[in-house]
């Protein structure tokens, strides 16, 4: 009942004819929420549900003690991170549904698990994938479980981490505008949203090798760099290593396995 009335507020506030009240126009970018204790967490749901709210702020004991960001950005915020930290694409961040994502190493497809031996718990991703094939990413470090703790908290049970009672066009739509607001496209900045998807690919190369992937100036010459890629290649999604040289640049030592021998290079048929 109390988010009910704080939308019934809201929209009454952008939408009233305040001028013959107040004397003047009610300036709707700068309508804040404020809350101490449980209006505080109140806040926080309410932001998921205020599309156009700027910013609601949690109070304790006088000052700020934690400032959320403006509501216009939640949402997308979350399926940047999980962008980020999970090598998501950007439909699937959309779609992802967090309350039934987690899974232990059991659940998890063998297929998938095999390449993290040591991980225990994984991420299924199985809506918005390319080709509707879902797959098992490890979830391996405090940022992604702090990251996970945040959409269970943002997302009801059951909904998907867009903004709920739109539909997928209209959250797309939603993402792309976001990320322009803040210049966030390759015609202002010279990067997109994908560029966190191959950010991750690099980061987990190193992460994997122990050296920089070839398009961060590393040699892709080491040892585990076939198993780095047979990695990175299942947790975004793709099903063949070859891929892989999009994300991390091309490996040195799968050049020279797949070079002609010395001796078999193609000779020119004599002139006639």
């Amino acid at each position: 009942q109390a988010l009910i009335d704080l939308g019934a507020l809201d929209r009454s506030l952008r939408k009233g004819a305040w001028s013959s009240i107040l004397g003047r126009a009610v300036d709707t970018t700068k309508i804040l929420y404020t809350g101490q204790s449980l209006g505080g967490i109140m806040g926080a749901v309410f932001l998921g549900l205020a599309f156009d709210l700027r910013q609601a702020y949690a109070l304790d004991d006088g000052p700020v003690s934690r400032s959320y960001v403006s509501s216009a950005a939640l949402r997308v915020g979350i399926q940047l991170e999980l962008c980020y930290h999970f090598g998501l694409r950007a439909k699937e961040a959309r779609h992802f549904r967090p309350h039934m994502a987690v899974i232990t190493r059991d659940e998890a497809n063998p297929r998938d698990a095999q390449h993290f031996p040591d991980c225990e718990r994984f991420l299924r991703v199985r809506y918005g994938t390319k080709g509707g094939r879902p797959r098992d990413i490890p979830v391996q470090t405090s940022e992604q479980e702090a990251l996970l703790q945040r959409a269970l908290q943002s997302v009801a049970p059951g909904q998907y981490v867009g903004a709920p009672g739109r539909t997928a066009t209209q959250n797309a739509n939603r993402f792309y505008n976001v990320l322009r607001r803040f210049g966030i496209t390759k015609a202002a900045l010279g990067v997109t949203a994908h560029g966190l998807r191959h950010q991750h690919a690099n980061d987990r190369y190193e992460e994997l090798t122990g050296e920089p992937s070839p398009v961060r100036g590393g040699s892709g010459d080491g040892g585990e760099d076939a198993t780095a890629r047979l990695a990175i290649a299942s947790e975004l999604g793709h099903g063949r290593i070859a891929i892989s040289d999009a994300y991390l640049g091309k490996s040195q030592a799968h050049a020279r396995a797949t070079a002609p021998a010395a001796g078999d290079e193609a000779v020119a048929p004599p002139a006639a």
